[in-house]
């Protein structure tokens, strides 16, 4: 099918209340790629020359069926087709037909967008440069970009680290100005503009005199917001600028980002170059603590970014798994963990399993409560001669679990048990033992002589 053939099918299918994906069919069968990318631009061209308007969104949902069905083949399509509408519209209808390239998140999978993405680079460059007087579509056209792009596409990253000096302008009456301040202080622009020039003993010396410069001024004007994206270079502002904290501040930040990079790149003059940073850095502290605080994190950060630039931008994305990346492990059953010190009761190498198995069920059994306060109670008993220091009394671990068990075999005591006083726990018990009711034993009925029990908390997590 020739492309003139073609572009009748397309035509009649934008002008017809067929359904896209029917429309996708007819155009995409046994057709090559080049006639049907010819076909769409032709029926675009012609739609904007008789303005039809929902025979361009006809045909630019077409393209983009096309390019879904078969993206081996008509991927960049639809690319196309919206480059040709932006192209051809005036600047009035710009903003309406980038809405159309918002709705269609299929220009961002995958499939098309790794064929078509340098068409779309091209011609949202070319939009930018001519909407520039409207911040609001620009930025929407930015954004789309950032979600379009991944985070290592290498189209926006100056890998090289060229620098365009076209913005600098160095007047005559400048540079003859009998001003000696004013040479000094701004001669370290040449270097700063350009920091892939030569480090010579001229670059330090203009260094230092710019510094200077800044460091002779003490009496500074209240801090003001004004910020200039240009250097204003007067002669006769200079004083004035000196005295101002974000001018200075601006200055600074420019120096210490340069001279920074500087050190990193030669190790030779890393001296030098420290010396610079680091009086540049206290010009910025001398104004603002914080921002010196995070001007020293983003120049960290900076050297990951040159790092990564140097070993060509690997990709860093983390996609999700596809199913052949996923590999089934088979669940293992749970075993319980056997502690550290063990030792078989009584058995003699090699063990049984139904010993090995009884030795487990004793090491994991839970203790009840009379087990567990038995401690508590050989230690109040003199006869055993327990030290005070050693009474679990001061254990956390042992009252935590105490308060457990009582809490699961004897939850009235806990009214009593005031700050997890396990004494009164070992106090009711023994009344239980000797046929009185513990209801009747209370928290003032203990003996207060020996040392306040420690509250019973949950143990820290271990590590």
């Amino acid at each position: 099918m020739l492309a003139e053939e073609v572009q009748a099918v397309i035509e009649a299918c934008a002008r017809s209340d067929a359904p896209v994906a029917a429309c996708a069919e007819r155009v995409v069968g046994g057709v090559e790629a080049d006639a049907v990318e010819l076909a769409a631009r032709q029926a675009t061209a012609a739609a904007l020359v008789n303005g039809e308007d929902d025979v361009l969104e006809k045909l630019v949902s077409i393209a983009v069926a096309v390019g879904v069905k078969d993206p081996a083949s008509f991927a960049r399509v639809p690319f196309h087709v919206l480059e040709d509408i932006l192209d051809g519209s005036p600047e009035s209808e710009i903003e309406r037909w980038w809405v159309l390239v918002e709705k269609e998140e299929a220009l961002r999978a995958t499939a098309l967008f790794s064929k078509g993405k340098f068409v779309l680079l091209r011609f949202c460059n070319g939009l930018l440069k001519r909407v520039r007087q409207k911040p609001e579509l620009c930025g929407r056209i930015l954004i789309f970009l950032s979600m379009a792009f991944p985070l290592s596409e290498r189209s926006a990253v100056n890998v090289k680290g060229e620098v365009s000096d076209t913005r600098i302008e160095i007047s005559e009456e400048d540079e003859d100005t009998e001003d000696a301040e004013y040479s000094k202080f701004w001669r370290i622009q040449k270097w700063l503009s350009n920091p892939q020039l030569e480090l010579t003993d001229e670059a330090f010396r203009a260094a230092d005199d710019a510094l200077s410069v800044l460091e002779s001024v003490t009496d500074f004007s209240d801090y003001s917001t004004f910020f200039a994206g240009k250097y204003l270079t007067d002669p006769n502002l200079l004083r004035t600028q000196l005295r101002d904290p974000l001018f200075r501040m601006q200055v600074a930040t420019q120096m210490y980002m340069v001279f920074d990079y500087l050190w990193h790149e030669h190790e030779t003059l890393r001296e030098r170059t420290d010396a610079v940073r680091r009086r540049a850095l206290s010009i910025v502290e001398t104004h603002d603590v914080k921002q010196a605080g995070f001007l020293t994190h983003l120049a960290s950060r900076e050297r990951f970014w040159v790092q990564w630039k140097k070993d060509g931008c690997p990709p860093y994305e983390r996609y999700p798994s596809t199913e052949e990346d996923v590999v089934v492990v088979e669940r293992q059953p749970y075993m319980p963990p056997i502690p550290g010190k063990w030792e078989p009761t009584n058995v003699e190498p090699p063990y049984s399993l139904e010993e090995l198995k009884k030795d487990c069920e004793r090491l994991s059994r839970v203790p009840t409560l009379e087990e567990h306060l038995k401690k508590w109670e050989e230690a109040d008993d003199p006869a055993n001669g327990i030290e005070e220091a050693f009474h679990p009394r001061h254990d956390q671990v042992y009252a935590w679990r105490a308060m457990r068990l009582v809490t699961t075999h004897r939850p009235r005591w806990l009214g009593d048990m005031r700050d997890g006083d396990v004494g009164i726990a070992v106090k009711k018990l023994q009344a239980e033992r000797a046929g009185i009711d513990p209801d009747t034993i209370k928290g003032n009925d203990l003996n207060k002589k020996r040392t306040p029990p420690v509250a019973a908390q949950a143990p820290a997590a271990t590590a």
